[in-house]
């Protein structure tokens, strides 16, 4: 009888012990997805590899706190998809995004996304339409590197419409300057696209250079490629400027 008193008792503790262990371990579990969500946001564009690898962490951590954490990662895996060349997959994971309750913070990263995909695929009125809503909404974007990734997404989709002289327009008072280093980079692109579409005989070897370090500082290899095609297209029939990476 004592015996099985006392094996009750510990059965107690244990279930106590554990219960305790989880709501503790909880906290914990989301603020480490939280951390490996802003990873993932900060690296996304320049290593697809490690993107993937950063969701797949998240998910053996088999615990998601919130809607807000769920929608960042499915918006994340879109994004990959796209990146990897699964244009559709992608372009439908984020559309399902659009008619979920995300937030407005996400909304507007999807439609940054959707804005390229769009018009990248030739799908040009549906890419307009987020290119709208992106327009409309850029004031909601309250944090300083959300209103970097909407202008940056307007000039692109610009970019996309031969607008070039739009692009130079939107970057003219060169706040861009001071934005963060892969936003200065992605800047530094539309920018060196548009010059180069627009009015090529005012490009010089030093605004090349420029762009490129941007890039090289911010680890965006992607971009430095981008830019030495973009320069390579405008002077095709040109002998090409030595590009000096610093």
């Amino acid at each position: 009888m004592l015996l099985k008193r006392l094996y009750s008792a510990l059965n107690k503790i244990g279930s106590l012990l554990l219960i305790v262990t989880l709501f503790y371990s909880l906290p914990l579990a989301a603020n480490e997805i939280d951390r490996l969500i802003d990873k993932a946001y900060s690296i996304k564009s320049s290593s697809p590899d490690t993107l993937i690898n950063i969701i797949h962490k998240i998910e053996s951590i088999g615990y998601i706190s919130n809607q807000d954490q769920k929608h960042s990662i499915d918006y994340l895996k879109s994004y990959y998809f796209a990146y990897t060349g699964d244009f559709d997959k992608g372009i439908s994971l984020a559309r399902k995004l659009l008619d979920s309750n995300a937030n407005i913070k996400i909304k507007i990263d999807i439609h940054i996304f959707l804005a390229s995909m769009y018009i990248y695929t030739g799908q040009l009125s549906k890419g307009l339409d987020s290119l709208f809503y992106l327009v409309k909404n850029k004031d909601k974007a309250t944090s300083k590197s959300a209103k970097e990734r909407v202008k940056i997404a307007i000039a692109v989709s610009y970019i996309q419409l031969k607008q070039f002289d739009k692009v130079l327009n939107l970057f003219e008072d060169e706040k861009w300057l001071d934005y963060d280093k892969r936003y200065r980079c992605a800047a530094s692109q539309v920018i060196t696209e548009s010059v180069l579409n627009y009015n090529k005989e005012k490009f010089s070897e030093r605004q090349l250079t420029e762009a490129i370090n941007f890039c090289v500082e911010a680890g965006e290899s992607s971009f430095i490629n981008l830019i030495e095609l973009n320069y390579a297209e405008a002077f095709v029939d040109e002998r090409p400027k030595q590009i000096k990476h610093r």
